[in-house]
């Protein structure tokens, strides 16, 4: 049963956590997926989204993100990534991308969005295909 609407996902958002989870960080926690209310454009409003909330300092920046979106990074193939993002930066694996598997210090910058939330500095954006 897929968990966004018309795609089926290789690992459902529950399962995706729990990876993350054994795999990065145990306190990482899932908020997104399926949100009409969001923009249209939004990967959320089609529920192609989820954002992995992580905070080392209860939400103000954090460091925490950095492994967890460089592991999404990492496992693009197998989760179906369309791109992730954390701290200002955004890596995409969009064919005609010229993103290469790199660390996050290369990925490619947002520019200020004026919040620590809107900079993606609380949490880890992925968004997939």
């Amino acid at each position: 049963m897929p968990w966004a609407r018309g795609v089926q996902m290789l690992l459902e958002p529950a399962e995706l956590v729990r990876e993350v989870q054994d795999s990065v960080r145990s306190d990482v926690e899932m908020r997104g997926g399926l949100a009409e209310g969001r923009e249209e454009d939004s990967d959320h409003y089609t529920g192609m989204a989820i954002d992995l909330m992580i905070s080392d300092a209860g939400g103000d920046a954090t460091i925490g993100g950095r492994e967890i979106a460089e592991w999404v990074m990492r496992n693009r193939n197998d989760l179906k990534l369309k791109y992730v993002i954390w701290g200002q930066r955004i890596w995409s694996n969009e064919v005609g991308s010229s993103d290469k598997v790199v660390g996050w210090p290369a990925w490619r910058n947002l520019g200020d969005r004026e919040s620590i939330t809107a900079n993606h500095w609380d949490h880890v954006h992925v968004s997939f295909k």
